[in-house]
């Protein structure tokens, strides 16, 4: 569905090591994409800074018009997905955090 996570998904087959993350880690990260979502989530709401949007790095694949920061971010993450499986998506993604949201 996501081109971003699709990414990460490719380059974290590239190498076959993987770090792996106690339970305790994914918990303590876990709680940190809830409250990541929520504070977007109160700016939008409040209007105090949709700016937000222009830091996802879904934008890096308009490369042209990307910032240098969202660059950054996006091929941070990508580094990172190579010995962690898809990071962006797991712990920092607000769509994904929604998709995590049980009813």
């Amino acid at each position: 569905m996501c081109p971003y996570g699709a990414l990460q998904e490719l380059t974290g087959k590239c190498v076959n090591y993987k770090i792996k993350i106690g339970s305790q880690t994914i918990k303590k990260l876990d709680i940190m994409r809830r409250i990541i979502l929520v504070v977007l989530m109160l700016c939008m709401w409040t209007g105090l800074w949709f700016g937000w949007i222009d830091y996802e790095p879904f934008s890096a694949f308009i490369w042209k018009s990307a910032s240098v920061i969202v660059l950054v971010i996006a091929l941070g993450f990508l580094l990172l997905s190579t010995i962690i499986t898809r990071p962006y998506c797991r712990f920092v993604c607000p769509m994904g955090s929604l998709f995590k949201i049980k009813l």
